[in-house]
């Protein structure tokens, strides 16, 4: 009896160690097919490819600076060709200023360029009279000033004017936009249209998603994606119950992705999971913090109902998501 448990370990052992070795065989295949494939390769070479454009654009912007700061005090580089430069703000978000900017000349065709200062530096240049100043902070102050550059490379600047970045970018706030009118995508797992379904509806203050039946999903994306350079934490104020009783359970998620689609594929999210009755509703303000976040992404809402309970449904309401 002895023997066979003795000689049963050690059929167990040398199993295992085969199956070790499998995998690092394994292993050692899908790391050579990675490198021969040159995809660690190309993913570097993206990187770099970004860097450059980085520092090429801040290379070009220091030469701009250079150039116009050293004009100032030089009246043979001051433009006799424009009388005037005025600009005028015309958005002002959580990270971005907008402005247009003004020449007054006898001839448009005197004009050949834009540029703007933020606190005394050049930060954005361009043909159009009208830019956008990008990645700043949540409520601050910037000092704006704006310049144009005529056909004979001679400069003219306005004078200058404050501006302060919102303490918070609303994308939607039922309160004062009745529905979500633009700027989302809805979207529910199973089908494709979800004025059918039921799946998203709007009220007169919040919009609803209605997770129905067996593992049944719907949500929203925002249609374009939103640079999140800057910006600490995405906040949304939702209430949510299910039709069933307190013994079903469903989710909510807050997240970003790179891709607009209808999984539950993230960047990076939240969830937050309640067996809330119609009775007992729960109000829950749920926030994502992507203060490690750079770069655009889309912003993506889910309400899940995640049994297989038919016939029952988990409703998540929207009341406002925010940008903070």
């Amino acid at each position: 009896m002895k023997k066979s448990i003795k000689g049963e370990r050690a059929i167990t052992l040398i199993a295992l160690i085969i199956t070790i070795i499998i995998l690092l065989i394994l292993s050692g295949i899908a790391i050579a097919t990675l490198t021969n494939s040159g995809l660690f390769a190309k993913s570097k070479d993206a990187k770099n490819k970004y860097l450059n454009s980085v520092d090429k654009e801040n290379e070009e912007l220091a030469t701009m600076n250079n150039y116009i700061t050293s004009g100032r005090g030089d009246t043979n580089k001051i433009s006799d060709l424009i009388e005037e430069v005025t600009f005028e703000i015309k958005n002002v978000t959580g990270t971005t200023i907008q402005v247009q900017i003004n020449a007054k000349s006898s001839n448009s065709s005197d004009v050949r360029g834009y540029f703007v200062y933020k606190n005394g530096e050049v930060v954005a240049v361009g043909e159009s009279n009208l830019i956008t100043i990008k990645n700043l902070n949540f409520k601050t102050e910037y000092i704006i000033k704006c310049g144009i550059i005529d056909k004979n490379g001679k400069i003219k600047e306005s004078g200058e004017s404050k501006a302060t970045t919102v303490e918070e970018e609303i994308l939607y706030d039922g309160q004062k936009f009745p529905s979500l009118i633009s700027g989302f995508s809805p979207f529910r797992g199973d089908i494709t249209t979800y004025e059918e379904s039921n799946a998203f509806i709007k009220y007169d203050n919040f919009c609803q998603l209605n997770a129905m039946d067996s593992y049944g999903r719907v949500g929203v994306n925002t249609t374009d994606k939103i640079n999140l350079t800057n910006i600490q934490k995405i906040e949304i104020d939702t209430l949510l119950y299910n039709n069933y009783g307190s013994s079903f359970i469903g989710t909510a998620y807050l997240g970003i992705y790179d891709k607009n689609d209808n999984t539950l594929d993230f960047t990076k999210f939240i969830k937050y999971s309640t067996n809330a009755t119609l009775n007992n509703r729960e109000r829950k303000t749920l926030e994502l913090d992507v203060s490690d976040i750079e770069g655009e992404y889309y912003i993506k809402v889910i309400s899940l109902h995640p049994s297989n309970v038919s016939y029952y449904a988990f409703f998540v309401d929207i009341y406002s998501l925010k940008l903070k």
